[in-house]
């Protein structure tokens, strides 16, 4: 039962259910099979016997009335918005209207739809049960991303159907589009990493990353850059875009996980380092940023530019423990007769307090 502009309706139905071309009567039920329709004060039962024979019942208020032509007239003009609005009888119409004309028949008909469950119960059948054409799935996943308003439907229906719709540029920048529309982070995050199940070329890998700028969750944000930075090397431009998606991360512990997938999957330049370096700046948590430095430093070889971009960053952080951690890994990394860098080390080392940590810092520069 369900409730449909103030309406009580209830349906149930059992076995295989074929509609008349109009949509305005049953015309078979498999043996044995049954439907019952009741709207408000008004139902319909409607029985298959042996052989295909169909009998009708029409109730009102409880009360069996004549089904003609009274029960008739009334379910002749039910059954149209039934259809509309719960997708009834779907798998069955999808075939009917592919036959007479096509994907585009189907999607014709979606359009006339009212919700997005039947919408999606179309695009379903549409798609499992038929040869939809390449030159087609534009459209169709076009329409999705109109269409279909509810987030769990569209991103469901994308989702399911990833490999398709992510056959060429094309159809794949349809997908992010109708994607990037989706208000769920959940949802959104969810497509968006189906996406990345391929290998996309950058042009596209631009789209899913700049799609992701509009999750406000941290966490689904977070898992979506990892899932771009962890599939391989980034170009400049794509690093730069993911760079600015991390950024709007509220979470240090978000950021610090984008970050650090960063630095293992990419060898960066020293203009990448810095910008990497200033996110860094960005992070309050002492822990996190000693973590991403230290995975920058696990890098070999650095140059002298980035081990100073380090030291930089290094000098803000405030815990004792956390500033030696980072320091005693650039002691391992120093070169041996950098006066510039041992300098700047050094300065950084006398911001530690703690005459233990401190000893263990300056002891790495030996080792």
């Amino acid at each position: 039962m369900h409730n449909s502009n103030g309406d009580k309706i209830t349906v149930d139905y059992e076995g295989k259910i074929t509609l008349a071309d109009n949509d305005k009567s049953i015309a078979a039920i498999s043996d044995f099979g049954y439907f019952r329709f009741k709207k408000n004060s008004h139902e319909i039962y409607i029985k298959a016997e042996a052989g295909g024979k169909l009998t009708y019942t029409y109730y009102v208020r409880g009360k069996k009335k004549s089904y003609e032509p009274e029960g008739r007239t009334w379910f002749e003009n039910e059954l149209p918005q039934l259809i509309r609005e719960s997708g009834f009888a779907a798998e069955s119409r999808v075939a009917r209207f592919y036959k007479q004309g096509g994907t585009s028949a189907v999607l014709d008909e979606i359009k006339q739809l009212e919700k997005d469950y039947a919408q999606y119960k179309y695009f379903k059948y549409l798609l499992r049960n038929h040869p939809v054409k390449n030159t087609e799935l534009t459209n169709v996943v076009n329409l999705i991303g109109t269409e279909i308003k509810s987030d769990y439907y569209k991103g469901k229906i994308l989702r399911n159907n990833h490999q398709k719709f992510l056959q060429n540029a094309k159809t794949t920048s349809s997908y992010v589009k109708a994607v990037a529309n989706i208000n769920s982070d959940y949802e959104k995050s969810k497509a968006l990493r189906k996406a990345l199940q391929q290998h996309l070329p950058d042009q596209l890998m631009a789209k899913v990353i700049d799609a992701s700028i509009g999750i406000n969750s941290d966490y689904e944000k977070s898992k979506v850059l990892r899932s771009i930075t962890s599939k391989r090397p980034l170009s400049k431009k794509a690093l730069d875009k993911v760079l600015v998606s991390t950024i709007s991360i509220n979470s240090d512990y978000e950021k610090s996980k984008v970050l650090r997938s960063i630095l293992v999957s990419n060898s960066l330049n020293d203009q990448q380092m810095v910008n990497v370096i200033n996110t860094v700046k960005k992070i309050n948590s002492d822990y996190e940023k000693s973590k991403i430095l230290r995975k920058a430093l696990v890098k070999s070889p650095l140059s002298e530019f980035q081990l100073k971009t380090i030291l930089d960053v290094t000098m803000g952080i405030n815990s004792n423990h956390e500033k030696a951690k980072v320091l005693v890994n650039v002691g391992k990394k120093m070169p041996a007769n950098n006066a510039v860098l041992k300098k700047q080390f050094t300065k950084v080392a006398k911001t530690i307090s703690s005459d233990h940590e401190y000893g263990k810092v300056m002891r790495s520069l030996n080792k």
